[in-house]
């Protein structure tokens, strides 16, 4: 211990002088003298003490201090809290045994080490209740999230106890070795493979049109089935609608079914594929698989508005021309006076906002009324309008342009790309786009991405966006005419063009509310494990956003039983959360409370039960065992708890941190000195007041 002040140290000389003075003057000179000499000399000396003390703190003193701490070594424990550690109902009774003794051990270590537990799900959680009932497994953000959260902190080392089957983020040993600590695995579950046939997967369009049949593409798996035929079917409220039979040629089998599904009424439809049980299969949860369509009226009116004649209008028009759903009008931006603004479905915007943000307005318009825009860019768009209007940001030099081809991206949901249009983007001539780096929203969907000669960038060439204020689709390049002569040049038609651009149409024409009162769920399709909610807009008779109204909301299910609900405001418009909803389809009706110039809104939407956990039932112990040893940990099986505390007591490099550390404190702020100070004083006014002199 030390201490300084910021004064000179000549000070303390002065004070100690002036303090034996006044002292000295008190009690030697007063004509109130003690008999007793040595009585005198401790009051003098109680005097001399309180009043140098006290001068002493004037100068602010500051003592510095070095101070040990002791960290101890923090063990994070992991537990796998979804429903495919116990899909065997024989394996629940070990596995929650087993668990026990993983939380006994955290008692056990608790002397030497510090053990949190962690529940790994949907999210990770800091906690011990464990029900293996999460629909999902995400073991990477477990990982992230545990070493996130003891950033700096001596987290010698992570304990997962899990089967290694993961469905939701990335692959577990890839952020483990970037995390870069240590992590012992205790692998549950039954790793060889059973004897199964399952639907891994099924691809579709989300929207198709009425009276127009659509193709349905399931991924169907199987294991030690080789040569068995399997009977499938499709139905919608029980009725079925299609049928059929698929030889398993492989084993482990992976085979592609495409079925050509019948025209839909207009609507929401659910569907459900099943496939017919096989003598010896042990899990029949996953040989049903849900999905849900929405079906739209036909015939469309799609106006199309160019800034300038191109050969790109005249492609794209004769091209939705082919498709009968499609009643095309196009217009120069010059000339347009705002025809079908109403009833149009889609805009099509070849190269609007121009340079001189010609369109501007009328996009603003069409923003207000949500209409969906389908924009072609090119090298007259504006990119600062763009921006502007929250589109795309491309950030670059005015006016330069760059040739770009498109490759795919295989993570894009919203429609089917099937390998012919895959093999075309591969050979189609480049489009003409504008240079720079693009950013665009989290939430948009990209389908192409710009390719520069043989370079791949992360630069979207096509992508969608469903945000609720606009619904828009976007190619950032022109030159479509060229694509549409080179399918010609490849196959003597254009199919393989115009169903590209149909699919694009499809997408962005799909039905949006138009009305002064617009309610829908953020969603058509929930899972079971997500909140349910829905936004609402209410506008004036000039389409101005108001919030002086209130929305009255009840959701039906199919059982019969009714949710009743008000709507809060949000700032902007109006928002609920209705919580989490069990699966099936329901329905809603929303009203505006006391007005009837507001058309009451019906609708439908699903809570879809999640099928994850039920699609792999082999346990990935091998993931498991890569994931210790990459990390410097070791795995273990349930039944051995005490070898892996073993394993934990005898590893040298997991021990206490132990840390000096300095502490500057003012000594002002010591109460003690204070108490001090006063008792020192307290005691020369006892001793005068016992003799008299007071």
């Amino acid at each position: 211990m030390s201490f300084s002040t910021p004064y000179p140290f000549a000070f303390i000389l002065i004070w100690l002088l002036l303090s034996a003075g006044i002292s000295y003057f008190l009690y030697q000179n007063n004509p109130l003298t003690l008999a007793n000499v040595w009585l005198r000399r401790v009051l003098y000396f109680l005097r001399f003490s309180a009043i140098f003390l006290i001068l002493f703190l004037v100068l602010g003193p500051l003592f510095q201090l070095k101070l040990q701490r002791t960290d101890k070594p923090i063990i994070a424990l992991l537990i796998d809290n979804s429903s495919s550690m116990v899909q065997e109902t024989s394996a629940k009774t070990s596995v929650n045994a087993a668990v026990s003794e993983l939380l006994k051990l955290q008692q056990e270590l608790g002397e030497d080490y510090l053990v949190k537990t962690y529940t790994i799900g949907e999210k990770t959680r800091q906690s011990d209740s464990i029900s293996f009932s999460e629909k999902q497994s995400n073991l990477s953000e477990g990982i992230k999230t545990v070493s996130e959260a003891h950033y700096n902190l001596n987290l010698a080392g992570m304990i997962l106890a899990s089967d290694g089957i993961y469905n939701v983020g990335e692959q577990p040993l890839y952020e483990a070795i970037q995390q870069k600590t240590r992590i012992y695995t205790i692998a549950f579950g039954d790793s060889s493979r059973k004897k199964d046939v399952w639907i891994k997967h099924i691809k579709h369009n989300e929207i198709v049109f009425e009276g127009n049949n659509f193709l349905v593409q399931a991924n169907i798996a199987a294991n030690y089935f080789k040569g068995s035929l399997i009977e499938y079917s499709i139905s919608e409220n029980s009725k079925t609608i299609l049928n059929g039979q698929l030889r398993l040629n492989n084993d482990p089998a992976s085979e592609i079914l495409t079925l050509n599904m019948p025209a839909a009424s207009e609507g929401l439809h659910t569907y459900q594929l099943r496939l017919k049980p096989l003598l010896g299969e042990k899990n029949l949860l996953n040989n049903v698989y849900s999905f849900q369509i929405e079906s739209l009226k036909s015939k469309q009116k799609i106006v199309l508005l160019a800034q300038s004649p191109h050969p790109d209008v005249s492609a794209l028009v004769q091209t939705l021309k082919t498709n009968q759903n499609f009643d095309v009008f196009s217009y120069l931006i010059q000339d347009y006076k705002e025809e079908h603004l109403n009833d149009a479905s889609l805009f099509i915007l070849h190269q609007l906002p121009g340079l001189n943000s010609t369109g501007e307005t009328l996009i603003k318009t069409l923003k207000q009324r949500n209409k969906p825009i389908f924009f072609v860019l090119g090298k007259q768009s504006n990119a600062n309008a763009l921006a502007n209007l929250g589109i795309v940001n491309i950030i670059g030099p005015p006016q330069n342009y760059n040739e770009t081809q498109g490759w795919i991206n295989e993570n894009f949901s919203q429609f089917i790309i099937d390998e012919q249009l895959n093999e075309f983007i591969k050979k189609a001539p480049p489009l003409i786009s504008l240079y720079g780096t693009y950013k665009v929203s989290t939430d948009v969907s990209t389908l192409l991405n710009q390719q520069l000669g043989y370079v791949k960038t992360n630069n979207p060439l096509l992508f969608f966006s469903q945000a609720k204020e606009l619904k828009y689709a976007v190619l950032a390049g022109e030159g479509f005419w060229k694509w549409r002569l080179q399918d010609f040049l490849l196959n003597q038609n254009q199919l393989i063009t115009q169903n590209f651009i149909s699919k694009i149409v499809q997408w962005t024409a799909s039905n949006t509310d138009q009305s002064r009162f617009r309610i829908y769920p953020m969603k058509k399709r929930f899972d079971e494990t997500e909140a349910v909610l829905f936004e609402a807009e209410i506008y004036n008779e000039s389409f101005e956003l108001i919030q002086n109204q209130e929305i009255d909301l009840k959701i039906l299910g199919e059982n019969g039983r009714s949710y009743q609900y008000n709507l809060s405001k949000n700032g902007k418009g109006y928002e609920l959360n209705a919580g989490r909803l069990g699966p099936g389809i329901y329905s809603y009706e929303a009203s505006v409370l006391n007005n009837k110039s507001y058309p009451i809104k019906k609708g439908k939407f699903m809570v879809q039960a999640l099928q994850t956990e039920l699609v792999q039932t082999k346990a990935d112990h091998g993931m498991l065992n890569a994931l210790a040893n990459e990390t410097g940990g070791s795995m273990f099986l349930p039944n051995e708890i005490e070898k892996l505390k073993k394993s934990l007591q005898e590893n040298a490099q997991i021990k206490p941190i132990v840390y000096e550390e300095e502490d500057l404190q003012l000594l002002l702020n010591a109460k003690w000195l204070f108490a001090l100070i006063l008792m020192i004083m307290t005691g020369e006014w006892l001793i005068r007041k016992w003799n008299g002199h007071i």
